[in-house]
């Protein structure tokens, strides 16, 4: 067996947690998202719960069989960690949607990919109209915010 001692920041502060982020599983955009997310938001620290779904982002929301499990998911965080805030990203390349080669170009990739970030924020905002709700798409070079 192998054990490794580490100190967890969280032990003592509860479950509180205000923001979820849904975002795909794709580990090529995890590091960069995680270290500049809370200056793209404009807050000094961001932690967040995220579901684990394969997918992630716009398209877990905008089909309906993955929409369940995320909307069941954010019911558990209002409910037991109070999430308030919601992230929604998508990243070029998404293999979801057919990865860059589905495109012509970049600019015709983002623009779909915010097109679909919308659609899906419109639905998370029916449903829950009290959340603040922000939508942000990375590619290789660059995060934005594209509320």
């Amino acid at each position: 067996m192998k054990e490794i001692a580490y100190s967890n920041m969280f032990k003592d502060r509860g479950h509180h947690c205000d923001t979820l982020l849904i975002r795909c599983m794709d580990f090529r955009f995890h590091r960069a998202l995680e270290e500049n997310l809370a200056k793209l938001i404009g807050q000094e620290a961001c932690e967040f719960d995220s579901p684990g779904v394969g997918g992630g982002g716009s398209k877990s929301i905008i089909d309906g069989d993955s929409r369940e499990v995320v909307l069941g998911a954010l019911d558990i965080a209002i409910e037991k960690h109070g999430v308030k805030h919601i992230i929604i990203v998508d990243h070029i390349d998404c293999g979801a949607y057919g990865g860059s080669s589905r495109f012509a170009d970049e600019v015709e990739e983002e623009k779909f990919h915010i097109e679909k970030l919308h659609e899906a924020g419109s639905i998370l905002s029916r449903q829950y109209p009290k959340l603040e709700l922000d939508l942000v798409y990375q590619d290789w070079g660059k995060i934005m915010l594209v509320n």
